[in-house]
C-alpha cells in the first residue's frame, strides 16, 4: 500500500515493502529458561532505581546497530509511562513474558513480549482533575501472596491487578475517588511509580496536585495484600498518620474532610498522628519513583515545587518552606522520618525534584560507601551518604555536587538517572535561558567529574537505562538513542513515533519503550494539551539474526527533494541517499509497481536541457534504473516534459502528470494514462492543466489531480478511460 503526504514543497511517499516490522518465531513458552532472569519489573529495573540490567548479555556495542522493530502495539493516547517486563504464570500456558504499561487512554495493557499481542487490558476509572494523562505512572510487577500482581496508578487511584488476567484485586483512592471533579475542585494525581515490598506487605508511592491549589500532596503506604492504608506521611507537618487496627481506610489525602473520605467523624482527632494541619497549600508534591534500602529499612523519595515567596499570586504557604518540600526525604518503614536534605531554603524558580533517588555503593575519598544520588531541575547531581551524615565533614551534606546545565522549570534533570559501576548517566531538559545546552551526560561517582557529554542528541525528560556497555535515552525529537557507555558515542538511533518520555526496558536482548506525552490540564491553546490526545504506541526492538528475531523488510519513507531521492528507515530513523542528483534527475511522486517486484517509478528528466526524451524512470530497490516510460510526443509541439505525478489504479493502469512549463499563467500541463502490461500504449486525457501536480485514485477509480497554481484546486476525472 502507499500513502501520499505533502510537507511544504516536498512530496513524500510511504512504501511498505513487505511486513512492517521484524517478526519473532516461536511461542511464548519457547524461550530458553535461562533468559527468564534479569527482567525489568518496575521503573528503573529495581528498588535501588539504578536503571541498570547487569544480566543483559545478548545486546552489546557490536550488534546494537542491528536493532530492528520487532512489533508495535498501538494505543489511543500517549505512553509516557515506562514499560515493565516480567515472566508470569498464565493459566493453561505456563511461563509467559509480558510487557505491562499504561496509556493516557485510560487502559493498562499486558502485551506478550514474544509477538506484541494483547494478553489483557484493564480500564481505570475516569478522573477529570489530572494535569497530565489518566495513566502517566509506571507499573510494578511483584509476587504477593502466591500470586503475580500488577500495581499501577490511574488518575488518583492505585490498583492491584492479577498479572495473568488483569482482573481487579483492590483499589485505593488518594483522594475522595471523585471521577468528575476537575482541576478546580480535586487535582490529586499519582505520577509516582510505586515500590512494592511483599515481605513487609507494603506498597509505597507519592501523590501530587501539580504544585497548585486546591489540595496538597502526600506520601502513602498501603498493604500490598488488601490495599488498606497502613500509614500516610504529611510533608507539610512531618506527621505520620496511622489508622487503628480495625480501620479499613480505602480513601485518604491530607486536606479533605473526614466525611468526604468515608472516615469516622472523629478519625483525625483519635488516630495516631492524624490531627495535622489540613490547610490546602498546593505543596507536599511527590511525583518521583520510590527507592528502598531493604537492609536499612529506609524509604527514599524526592519532593517537588512549593512556592514560599510573598507574592500574593502564588499559592500558600508563606515562608519558611516546609521542612520536607523540595527535598530528599528518607523515612523508616513505619513512616517516621529518618532524615532529610535539600539544596536551598528559598526557591521561586521551580528548581525542585522529580527524578528518583539512585542507591548504590562506590568509593569516595578512598573509602567504599553506601550512597544516594539525586538530581533536580536545577541541573545538579548531588551525592550524599545513605545515612545522611557526610562521614568526612560530620554534617548532613553532599560529598560532592556537579552542575552540568543551567536548569529551570522545564530544564535540568526530571528523569531518574541510570547508574552502572562507578558512573551515573542522565539526560537534561530545556533550560529557561540557555537553549543550546548539551543534553546527555556521564559523571564519575567518585568525584563528580564529567566523563563525557554528548551534544548530538535532543533534550531528554525521561529516565535513562543501562546495560553492560550501553546507555539508552528517549528524546523529545521522537528518537531513542543508544550511547556507548564509555565514550558517549551514539551507536544507534531508533524512531519512536512520538515524543520520548518513556524509559526503555531492556530484557533478553530486546528493548521495549513507549512514546508520546502531553498535558490534559494545560490551556486548550497550549500545544501540549493537543498532544495529550494523540494516539501513540509501545515498540519492541530486537537484534536481527538473534534467536527469536527474524529480519523482514522495514517500513521505508521515500522523500524526493533537490533532484535526488532520500530514503528514511522508519524503524531506525536513519536516512540514506538512494538516488543522488549527479546520477539521475528525479522528482515528483514515487509509486510502487503493482507487479510485486518491489521496483518503483518516479519522474526522471536527466538531459532535459540537451533535448533528451523525458519520462518516468523505473528503479530497483537499490536505486538502479531498470527501465523508463517515455512521455508520448505531441505532433507540432516543442517538447520539454516535466514528469511529476503518478498513480496506479486497480486495473494496473498508470496515470501520470506533466507539470508543463510551470508558469502560473500557462495552461499546458497534461494528464496521461499508460496501459499495462508494457505501458507502451498511452492516451493523453488533458492538456490544459495549470502546473499539474500529484495524483490520487479512489476505490471507484476516480482520479484526483492537484493544480498547484494559486489559488490551487483539486480536479476530479471520472472514467471510462
Amino acid at each position: 500500500m502507499a500513502m501520499i503526504l505533502r510537507v511544504g514543497a516536498r512530496m513524500l511517499l510511504l512504501v511498505v515493502l513487505g511486513a512492517v516490522a521484524a517478526s519473532c518465531s516461536g511461542g511464548d513458552d519457547e524461550r530458553d529458561e535461562s533468559q527468564l532472569t534479569g527482567e525489568w519489573p518496575m521503573l528503573s529495573a529495581n528498588l535501588q532505581r539504578t536503571g541498570y540490567n547487569p544480566d543483559e548479555s545478548l545486546l552489546n556495542a557490536e550488534n546494537v546497530a542491528d536493532l530492528a522493530l520487532k512489533w508495535e502495539f498501538p494505543t489511543d493516547g500517549p505512553v509516557a509511562a515506562s514499560p515493565v517486563v516480567a515472566t508470569i504464570d498464565v493459566p493453561d500456558e505456563g511461563p509467559v513474558r509480558i510487557v505491562v504499561v499504561g496509556s493516557y487512554d485510560g487502559n493498562v495493557y499486558a502485551i506478550r513480549a514474544a509477538n506484541g499481542q494483547e494478553l489483557w487490558r484493564f480500564a481505570v476509572k475516569p478522573h477529570a482533575g489530572v494535569s497530565y494523562g489518566l495513566i502517566a505512572s509506571s507499573a510494578a510487577i511483584a509476587h504477593v501472596d502466591g500470586q503475580d500482581r500488577v500495581y499501577v496508578a490511574g488518575g488518583e487511584t492505585m490498583y492491584a491487578l492479577d498479572a495473568a488476567t488483569g482482573s481487579l484485586l483492590w483499589e485505593f483512592d488518594a483522594g475522595t475517588g471523585c471521577t468528575t471533579c476537575g482541576l478546580r475542585s480535586e487535582r490529586n494525581e499519582i505520577l509516582s511509580s510505586p515500590a512494592v515490598l511483599p515481605e513487609q506487605d507494603l506498597v509505597l508511592f507519592g501523590m501530587d496536585v501539580n504544585d497548585n491549589v486546591p489540595g496538597k500532596g502526600g506520601f502513602f503506604a498501603l498493604s500490598a495484600q488488601d490495599g488498606l492504608m497502613r500509614w500516610y506521611f504529611d510533608l507539610e507537618s512531618g506527621a505520620t498518620c496511622r489508622p487503628d487496627a480495625n480501620d479499613e481506610v480505602t480513601r485518604f489525602d491530607g486536606y479533605h474532610a473526614a466525611a468526604d473520605l468515608g472516615l469516622a467523624e472523629d478519625f483525625f482527632a483519635t488516630r495516631d498522628g492524624c490531627d495535622f494541619d489540613r490547610t490546602e497549600t498546593g505543596c507536599g508534591n511527590v511525583w518521583s519513583p520510590v527507592s528502598v534500602d531493604l537492609d536499612r529499612e529506609f524509604i527514599y523519595f524526592t519532593s517537588s515545587n512549593c512556592d514560599t515567596d510573598d507574592d500574593p499570586s502564588t499559592p500558600m504557604p508563606p515562608p519558611p518552606m516546609p521542612l520536607y518540600d523540595e527535598a530528599l526525604v528518607v523515612l523508616h518503614f513505619d513512616g517516621t522520618p529518618a532524615w532529610t536534605w535539600r539544596p536551598r531554603e528559598v526557591d521561586n524558580d521551580d528548581l525542585a525534584f522529580g527524578a528518583g533517588a539512585n542507591l548504590f555503593t562506590t568509593t569516595v575519598e578512598g573509602v567504599e560507601r553506601d550512597l544516594v544520588g539525586l538530581s533536580g531541575k536545577d541541573g545538579v547531581y548531588y551525592l550524599l551518604d545513605r545515612d545522611g551524615e557526610n562521614e568526612i565533614t560530620g554534617e548532613v551534606e553532599p560529598y560532592w555536587e556537579r552542575k552540568v546545565v543551567e536548569g529551570g522549570s522545564n530544564g535540568g534533570v526530571t528523569g531518574t538517572p541510570a547508574v552502572m559501576g562507578d558512573t551515573v548517566f542522565f539526560g537534561t531538559g530545556i533550560s529557561e535561558t540557555a537553549k543550546d545546552e548539551v543534553p546527555a551526560w556521564a559523571l564519575s561517582l567518585a568525584d563528580g567529574s564529567v566523563l563525557w557529554s554528548q551534544a548530538d542528541a535532543a533534550p531528554f525528560f525521561g529516565a535513562a537505562s543501562a546495560t553492560p556497555g550501553l546507555v539508552f535515552m528517549s528524546g523529545v525529537d521522537t528518537t531513542l538513542r543508544i550511547f556507548d557507555a564509555a565514550t558517549g558515542e551514539v551507536l544507534a538511533s531508533r524512531a519512536l513515533g512520538g515524543l520520548g518520555f518513556s524509559q526503555a526496558a531492556i530484557v533478553g536482548g530486546e528493548v521495549f519503550v513507549g512514546s508520546g506525552f502531553g498535558a490534559l490540564g494545560a490551556i486548550s491553546s497550549d500545544p501540549v494539551a493537543a498532544l495529550a490526545r494523540v494516539p501513540a504506541s509501545v515498540r519492541a526492538f530486537c537484534v536481527v539474526g538473534a534467536a527469536g528475531c527474524s529480519a523482514v523488510a522495514p517500513e521505508l519513507l521515500f522523500s524526493p527533494q533537490d533532484n535526488q531521492l532520500d530514503v528514511y528507515n522508519l524503524s531506525t530513523g536513519e536516512m540514506t541517499v538512494l538516488i543522488p542528483s549527479d546520477q539521475y534527475n528525479v522528482n515528483g511522486q514515487v509509486c510502487l509497481l503493482p507487479d510485486g517486484s518491489g521496483n518503483f517509478l518516479m519522474g526522471e528528466d536527466i538531459g532535459q536541457s540537451e533535448g533528451a526524451r523525458q519520462g518516468w524512470g523505473i528503479f530497483s530497490r537499490d536505486g538502479t534504473l531498470v527501465g523508463k516510460i517515455f512521455e508520448p510526443v505531441t505532433p507540432g509541439e516543442a517538447e520539454q516534459p516535466e514528469p511529476f505525478g503518478c498513480a496506479f489504479d486497480q486495473q494496473q493502469r498508470l496515470f501520470v502528470t506533466d507539470i508543463g512549463t510551470g508558469s502560473f499563467d500557462s495552461k499546458d500541463g497534461k494528464l496521461i494514462v499508460f496501459f499495462p502490461p508494457d505501458y507502451e500504449e498511452s492516451c493523453v486525457l488533458e492538456t490544459t492543466l495549470r502546473t499539474a501536480g500529484t495524483i490520487a485514485i479512489d476505490g471507484e477509480g476516480s482520479v484526483y489531480l492537484a493544480e498547484t497554481t494559486p489559488p490551487g484546486v483539486v480536479l476530479r476525472f471520472t472514467g471510462p478511460f
